[in-house]
């Protein structure tokens, strides 16, 4: 026992040492002096090892228990004193490397033993270790085929194994010898550039034969000179890319594996296991929003919208890796990795750039010269790609591109993610239940002063998870938004906020809860402002926000309604919808509570489905409720708009006089044709038709309607059957139907499993003129696949198409050109 002590003895006179040697390092003379102090701990360590190996050379006999005791607990302390003197020499290293950077392979000695050459994987030395020859280790094998079947990540494109966390993973060690009860030897699983145990970055299972000990739970069992371990990563466990590596212990302390001999490990989110945060207890709806590698967003106006296909390609090279960049570029703390609240918060502010230099640049305009126009992107992937290698946010993106980003980031971390459209989203500047858009004398909008707007449509995420920060009742669906309007605690992002408060009004939990609550609840009041900038109110409209609030289902075809979900049904449900407005408004939502009373007249906006090129068809009934008669100026105009619904241009307005007897209605008939509009459309051809009528005594009543026009269509067919690594073609062909030439068509076609994001340009498409494309691609993973191709002119005109097809197993047999497959036509 003398021995014991003087041991304890000398490691914690070199641990006061080095806290009497701390420093704050901030300037070239204070570096050096920390060199210096380095030298002077190592040198320590090193004196009172060489004094254990004499002791024990002297007073002990090799098989000892007692040595092998002390050889346990002299390993155990000196692991101790490098976590410590890492964390108080480290900070200078750290200030040039923080702990966020990911690995460098080539200087993972220097990790292992913050230069003590004595321990070098590669300096010469005869280890002495107990009972003879020591441990070597010749292999390690991660079993990634097996693991990653029983993980559900064999869908990932990468060399590594990836895991989820809460579930056992298998791995093998092959040492030179059998492994016996007297050796010693360490399973470090290493994440970030300097791993440190209480950081959460260092995971180190200590074996004492085959018996461990660790944070993370282990069984053994061995073949000849090969040991098995099944590990068992907590279900709380760090996310993001670790290194495993091996240490044996010997006299001198521990030899880790050389670099040839490390393997990478991916661990993620794992919405599979009970005792995750992120578990989905509905498993099809955790495999449908883990699983699914293409989906669906829903993009225009309610109730005539359009699907587009989106790729999300999680699965995809080089997702996984730039999704760890990214949280890389944000430097949130490896600690704080396994804590999915965080992860989400953070992923919200870093898909857009405007704070801290973030995955995609926003542009609301219609001029893209300086990047890719929003309607050309097809998927998540080539975007996620170019941001990883290029280091640089990508132009450009809109509210569906951020939300699919982001979809793509949290399914590829394990997260049960999906897109949501919120039709008629309320864009509030003031953080208040109401809307104001302000109006001219004579009942023309007023887009000086007028700072709110009502999207035409909002694309957002929800992420599924039990929360420990809120009352447990609200844990589920939570909303997040990658789309910068307005910061949140200094920087552009949103939530998580639970979709359950959000509904029942208690938006007093983080984060902004506010803010989502208005996108779904706010008033619309019209203001009339007068020559001097008086406003008065003429109309509320407590109706048209939120009017339908939609993700993909299980069938493409068939969008699931979540607008119950969000918000009480507020004319079968008035009281409960109430109850949720006032709560909310005592929690510093403002309301208007100003009573204007009803219009003896109504409008009503009625138009069939429009198609770019050809006319847009409008009636607008007038229904006086009144016993009297009643006269009324009518102007009604049409404007194209952006889908954010700001004004772009007036293309047509008309007014007229209409006398309507008492309790009748009157048909107006609205016909605009495409010279008109065409040339004034955006990337999303959006028109909107606005009615207004001015009543006697000052009073109005305004009725518009959003009209999304279908988009070209471009006709695409797939050989058929697709087999796994077999020449496939996708043919895509197109007639201009337009009047007007389709200046420079720049078509991009992608899908997950089947072809990367590829791209071609070509000559002015004139009018009646014909386009054709057919390349050869080569399908790399099996089942239910999406192929989507995108056209879009220089002069603004998009087409798009899609086919559903689905991938076999490579055959045993040549096989020639087959049939075309179902493509969207045929649906």
């Amino acid at each position: 026992m003398k021995l014991q002590v003087q041991v304890t003895q000398d490691l914690l006179q070199t641990d006061r040492g080095t806290r009497r040697r701390r420093g704050t390092k901030r300037n070239k003379e204070e570096q050096r002096g920390t060199k210096r102090n380095k030298e002077e701990v190592h040198g320590d360590l090193k004196s009172a090892q060489t004094r254990v190996r004499t002791g024990l050379g002297l007073d002990l006999q090799p098989n000892s228990a007692l040595l092998q005791k002390l050889l346990q607990l002299q390993l155990q302390l000196q692991l101790q004193l490098q976590n410590d003197t890492k964390n108080l020499l480290g900070a200078g290293e750290e200030e040039a490397l923080p702990e966020f950077v990911p690995y460098n392979d080539n200087d993972d000695d220097n990790n292992d033993n913050n230069g003590d050459t004595s321990n070098d994987d590669t300096s010469e030395q005869t280890p002495r270790g107990p009972g003879g020859r020591p441990l070597k280790v010749e292999h390690v094998d991660l079993l990634k085929n097996e693991n990653a079947a029983a993980h559900r990540t064999d869908m990932y494109r990468l060399d590594d194994l990836v895991i989820r966390r809460g579930a056992p993973v298998k791995m093998r060690i092959t040492f030179d010898r059998p492994v016996t009860p007297q050796d010693n030897f360490q399973v470090q699983f290493r994440i970030g550039a300097h791993p440190n145990a209480l950081r959460k970055s260092l995971v180190s299972l200590s074996f004492t034969g085959l018996k461990s000990s660790g944070t993370w739970s282990a069984t053994t069992s061995q073949q000849g000179a090969s040991l098995l371990l099944e590990v068992t990563p907590e279900p709380d466990a760090v996310v993001g890319k670790y290194l495993v590596v091996v240490g044996v212990a010997l006299a001198n302390g521990l030899q880790y594996t050389p670099p040839a001999l490390r393997r990478p490990l991916y661990v993620l989110f794992n919405a599979f296991h009970r005792d995750d945060v992120v578990y989905l207890e509905n498993q099809s709806d955790a495999s449908m929003y883990v699983m699914n590698d293409n989906g669906f967003i829903h993009l225009g106006n309610f109730p005539r919208y359009i699907t587009k296909p989106w790729t999300y390609g999680q699965f995809d090279a080089g997702v996984l890796d730039a999704c760890i960049f990214i949280m890389d570029r944000s430097q949130l703390p490896i600690a704080d990795r396994g804590d999915a609240v965080k992860v989400c918060r953070m992923a919200s502010a870093m898909i857009n750039s405007h704070d801290d230099q973030g995955v995609l640049v926003g542009n609301w305009s219609e001029d893209f010269s300086l990047g890719t126009r929003p309607g050309v992107w097809t998927g998540s992937v080539e975007i996620l790609r170019k941001y990883h290698s290029t280091r640089a946010p990508v132009s450009y993106a809109q509210c569906w591109v951020y939300a699919g980003v982001l979809n793509t980031f949290l399914r590829c971390l394990g997260l049960a993610a999906r897109v949501i459209t919120n039709f008629f989203s309320a864009h509030d500047n003031n953080g208040n239940m109401r809307t104001d858009l302000v109006f001219t004398e004579d009942f023309q909008p007023d887009t000086r002063h007028t700072r709110d707007s009502i999207w035409n449509y909002h694309c957002w995420n929800e992420v599924f998870m039990r929360r420990s920060d809120i009352p447990a009742e609200f844990s589920g669906w939570q909303v997040i938004d990658s789309t910068p309007q307005e910061t949140s605690d200094g920087n552009y992002r949103c939530g998580p906020a639970s979709v359950k408060a959000i509904k029942m009004g208690k938006v007093c939990f983080p984060f902004d809860g506010k803010f989502i609550f208005a996108e779904v609840n706010s008033d619309i009041i019209y203001h009339i402002r007068d020559r001097y900038g008086n406003l008065t109110t003429a109309f509320i409209d407590k109706k048209k926000v939120g009017k339908k609030i939609l993700t993909e289902g299980p069938n493409e075809y068939t969008p699931q309604d979540l607008t119950l979900e969000y918000k009480h049904h507020e004319d079968f449900e008035a009281s409960a919808n109430e109850a949720a407005l006032a709560m909310a408004e005592s929690y510093g939502c403002g309301r208007d509570h100003t009573v204007v009373p009803p219009a003896p007249l109504t409008i009503a906006i009625n138009t069939e489905k429009g198609y770019v090129g050809s006319p847009v068809e409008v009636q607008a009934d007038f229904v006086n409720k009144a016993s009297a008669p009643l006269q009324i100026s009518v102007t009604v105009s049409v404007e194209t708009i952006y889908y954010t619904g700001v004004s772009a241009k007036l293309v047509h307005r008309e007014r007229h006089k209409l006398d309507l007897p008492p309790n009748d209605t009157q048909q107006m008939e609205l016909s605009v044709p495409p010279h008109k509009y065409m040339q004034a459309l955006g990337s999303q051809p959006s028109l909107r038709v606005t009615v207004t009528a001015k009543l006697p005594q000052g009073k109005m009543v305004s009725e518009s309607i959003e009209i999304t026009l279908e988009v070209l269509r471009l006709k695409l067919q797939v050989s058929s059957p697709l087999h796994l690594g077999q020449k496939a073609v996708a043919s895509v062909s197109f007639v201009n139907p337009l009047d007007v030439a389709l200046e420079r068509p720049h078509l991009v076609l992608e899908g997950s499993g089947l072809i990367q994001f590829t791209e071609k340009y070509f000559e002015t498409l004139e009018p009646r003129g014909e386009l054709r494309w057919e390349l050869e691609f080569y399908p790399y993973t099996p089942g239910a696949k999406i192929l989507t191709v995108v056209m879009v002119s220089q002069n603004n005109y998009m087409a798009w198409g899609w086919a559903k097809v689905s991938v076999l197993a490579a055959p045993h047999w040549s096989y020639g050109p087959g049939r075309h497959g179902r493509s969207e036509d045929d649906a």
